[in-house]
């Protein structure tokens, strides 16, 4: 359903921007000129998000939703002419055909958030959002339409940022920007915090990923609205993700989850940015609460893993922590005594120590 609606909204935003005139008319500052040049332009797409991270979980409220996240890139030389004006045509255009594509779909329009649009589709618990990004030339016309597997090179990735400061009259044709509503531009590349996490997912295993959507759960459980991004706990998930899982998920999670309440209590910084980008805490978030609510996970989980032999209790504990969208199968419960434990550790080599020479008497 999701692809589905992403593929209209993407030939909408295509058609819309050969049609430039009728969704610039009265718009200020557009020439003729910039208005021909806008019509030749053809946006690229790109997936970002859990989507493309492949971390997406169901909601867990009748409140929350589902999303999609599909970026739209134009080149940067458009953007160069007159940066702010540009920005603002940008925004006409694609909130032009997603309003009209929404009115002949019967789905709902949302221009409120300040670094996208939004299509929401009722009765799905579904939106999708469209950031929209200004990149360099060269990189927009070797950008691959319609994938997911995020395959760009990660070199082709990296460029030397100068630091997060927004250039308000001139756009740095190495970096690429999300265009913002109300405060211009803003220095953002989505690619390389997903290439981060693709590396990650290729040292830790694909362990990782389901780790990621266990913290989201608990975190959608425990906060109808609100409590720790899904960044800042993928960053914690792939920076605590023990060197041995043991090949199990609840003892991976639990690991994690023992280094929760410290790194919740301070600030979480985006991995892949050499400027330090703080992901968390941001907003009105309440550190205290969350803090409060990892800790009593982490005593849900330790008692479920390793101090209970109660098939019942340790579903019951999982579920204070999950909610019923974890099911109650107790039959589904391994019991792992401390002999099987040690069974199952593979053996290690350990040196023999160096006995000196010596002389009795």
């Amino acid at each position: 359903m999701l692809r589905a609606a992403r593929k209209k909204a993407r030939q909408a935003i295509r058609t819309a921007f050969t049609q430039a005139r009728s969704y610039l008319k009265g718009v200020e500052d557009a020439s003729e000129y910039d208005i021909e040049w806008l019509s030749k332009i053809r946006p690229k797409f790109m997936t970002q998000g859990s989507y493309a991270y492949k971390t997406l979980n169901a909601p867990c409220y009748k409140s929350q939703e589902i999303d999609l996240d599909d970026g739209v890139y134009l080149p940067m030389s458009i953007m160069n002419t007159a940066p702010e004006a540009n920005k603002d045509w940008f925004f006409a255009i694609v909130d032009g055909a997603l309003r009209e594509l929404a009115e002949k779909e019967n789905w709902e329009f949302s221009n409120e958030k300040n670094t996208c649009a939004r299509i929401i589709i009722p009765g799905k618990q579904a939106h999708i959002d469209i950031p929209l990004y200004a990149v360099p030339d060269s990189r927009h016309a070797h950008m691959v339409e319609a994938i997911g597997d995020l395959n760009v090179k990660l070199g082709e990735l990296l460029f030397e940022r100068d630091g997060p400061e927004l250039k308000t009259f001139l756009l740095d044709e190495n970096e690429i920007y999300l265009a913002t509503r109300d405060e211009g531009w803003r220095k953002s590349d989505p690619l390389l915090i997903a290439n981060w996490f693709k590396q990650q997912i290729g040292i830790k295993g694909q362990r990782l990923r389901r780790i990621c959507c266990f913290l989201k759960a608990w975190r959608d459980y425990c906060w109808e609205a609100g409590g720790p991004s899904s960044l800042a706990l993928m960053i914690c998930a792939a920076e605590a993700y023990p060197l041995d899982d043991r090949g199990r998920d609840d003892y991976a999670l639990l690991e994690v989850v023992k280094t929760l309440p410290t790194r919740l209590s301070g600030k979480i910084y985006n991995p892949a940015c050499k400027y330090p980008e703080v992901v968390y805490p941001r907003g009105n978030s309440d550190q205290a609460e969350i803090v409060a609510c990892s800790n009593q996970m982490l005593n849900a989980l330790q008692s479920a893993v390793s101090g209970s032999l109660d098939k019942a209790a340790v579903v019951d504990a999982c579920i204070t922590q999950f909610g019923r969208r974890l099911p109650c199968r107790p039959e589904w419960i391994d019991v792992i005594t401390s002999a099987e434990i040690v069974r199952s550790t593979p053996a290690v080599s350990v040196k023999p120590e160096r006995i000196p020479n010596a002389r009795s008497g």
